[in-house]
C-alpha cells in the first residue's frame, strides 16, 4: 500500500484518498485495515519483544498476524484472510526479525541491495517442496530479518522489504 503512505506522508488531502478509493484503485477496507492494522500490529510487537521491529507497509495478502513474539525474536505471518491464522495451507509469507546469537545460518543466497544499502541475501522458492517460500534475510546490528514469501521473486520480495524502511 505505497500509494496510502505517500498521501499521508505528503499530507496529500483526503479527497485525493477519497479518489482513489472511488475509482477503485483501492478499496476502503484497504485503507483501514493498512494503516491502522499494521500500526497495531507493530505497537503489539514492539511491547511484546526487545529486537527492533521491521515490518513491510506492503502486504502481498490481505492479513498479517503476530505468529509469536519473544524477546529475542518475533514472527509475522501474511495470510489470504483474518480467518485463516494459524493454518498452514492459509499463511503465504512470514517476517521473523531475532537476535543474531539465536539466528540460523543461512548460507548459498544470492545477494542483493534493500534501497537503504543494507546486503540481504535471496533464496529462491522450491516449487517442488510444499509450503516453503522464498526468503529474503538481511541482518542490520545485532538483528537478523527473515521475509519469507510463497512464489516470490527477488524483485518482489525486495518490493515489500523496502516497504519496510520507507
Amino acid at each position: 500500500m505505497t500509494i496510502i503512505k505517500r498521501i499521508l506522508k505528503q499530507k496529500t488531502s483526503l479527497a485525493i484518498l477519497m479518489v482513489c478509493i472511488t475509482l477503485g484503485v483501492l478499496s476502503l477496507n484497504q485503507v483501514l485495515a493498512n494503516s491502522d492494522s499494521l500500526i497495531e500490529l507493530r505497537n503489539q510487537l514492539a511491547s511484546q519483544t526487545q529486537v527492533p521491529v521491521v515490518l513491510p507497509t506492503k502486504n502481498p495478502q490481505q492479513a498479517a498476524s503476530i505468529s509469536f513474539a519473544e524477546a529475542d525474536t518475533y514472527m509475522v505471518r501474511f495470510t489470504a484472510s483474518a480467518n485463516c491464522v494459524g493454518q498452514e495451507g492459509c499463511t503465504r509469507g512470514t517476517m521473523v526479525g531475532r537476535a543474531l546469537e539465536t539466528a540460523y545460518e543461512w548460507k548459498g543466497g544470492t545477494s542483493v541491495a534493500l534501497s537503504n544499502g543494507i546486503t540481504a541475501d535471496y533464496f529462491a522458492f522450491d516449487p517442488t517442496e510444499p509450503y516453503t517460500n522464498a526468503h529474503l534475510i538481511w541482518t542490520e546490528g545485532d538483528y537478523r530479518y527473515e521475509l519469507g514469501m510463497s512464489g516470490a521473486t527477488a524483485e518482489e520480495m525486495l518490493e515489500v522489504a523496502n516497504s519496510a524502511y520507507e
